[in-house]
């Protein structure tokens, strides 16, 4: 009687061949699978449904616009914010009477001096109001940037020096740079970059793009240029913005380091929204 180890059993061992495809179709489907449940939770945090979870502030003034709840903390002390400053506005010319909701919406969506992006029937205007040396400003550029290229957006700048004569420097630069068509240029640059404003930056900015020193200098220090800024900080203090960055989107307001995905968000509940507009 043979033994087991006299015995040779046949060769059951599976080909290399067959064992990487078996591996490949076994790592598509991990893959497949994966990649479903990533479209799904993008669904279910970005999609349509989710902007309806979003939370909101009311207002009192300006009439018709809304305030967005970006935490748990900001319903509560934000809210005394907006209160306080609400109620102590005033003009250039130091007149605590409120302004015209007319004069307001003028302000904020038809001023020719604030430099805006092609309309091109965008179904959602973004009023963006910043400072050039607000960190967070410069991520949101990028944000605004991202967001531009999926939506039909209008974005319209604000400038609103709030940081020191640096940040006012770059604010005149940028709006003297719209006079000679380099708004988006001179604008991405002062926001991409790491230095202080100064004016040798800003005459070193000027050659780089092509643009006229003589005129931009004029420009900077003009009446107009001085008379748009005190436009956009007088509109500041009619919605009770207490820094930047600080946008209006639609109808509604958002203060602070919003994210991309809240953003969007917001865009999509924005642009399907069935609310008067206030202006």
């Amino acid at each position: 009687m043979l033994g087991w180890d006299t015995v040779r059993r046949p060769d059951r061992s599976v080909p290399a061949w067959q064992k990487s495809v078996e591996m490949k179709t076994q790592y598509q489907r991990w893959r497949m699978l994966i990649i479903a449940i990533a479209l799904i939770t993008g669904y279910v945090l970005f999609g349509p449904e989710s902007a309806r979870e979003l939370q909101f502030l009311t207002r009192d003034s300006p009439i018709g616009f809304r305030e967005l709840v970006l935490d748990e903390r900001t319903s509560i002390s934000r809210g005394s914010i907006l209160t306080t400053n609400l109620n102590h506005r005033s003009g250039a010319s130091g007149d605590q009477s409120p302004r015209s909701q007319q004069d307001i919406c003028e302000k904020l969506f038809q001023d020719l001096n604030s430099p805006a992006t092609e309309d091109e029937g965008a179904t959602v205007t973004i009023v963006e109001f910043f400072d050039y040396r607000c960190p967070y400003c410069k991520t949101l550029v990028e944000i605004l940037r991202e967001l531009k290229n999926e939506y039909s957006l209008r974005i319209i700048y604000k400038e609103w020096p709030t940081l020191g004569e640096s940040s006012e420097l770059a604010a005149r630069a940028a709006l003297a740079a719209d006079k000679q068509g380099r708004y988006q240029e001179t604008h991405t640059k002062l926001m991409g970059s790491g230095f202080i404003p100064s004016m040798g930056y800003i005459e070193h900015l000027t050659k780089e793009l092509g643009m006229d020193l003589t005129q931009l200098s004029g420009d900077m220090a003009s009446d107009e240029t001085t008379l748009a800024l005190r436009r956009t900080s007088d509109l500041a203090k009619e919605f009770g913005f207490f820094g930047t960055p600080s946008l209006v989107v639609g109808h509604t307001v958002v203060q602070g380091a919003v994210t991309r995905a809240t953003l969007e968000r917001l865009i999509l509940l924005e642009s399907s929204s069935e609310l008067s507009s206030p202006c």
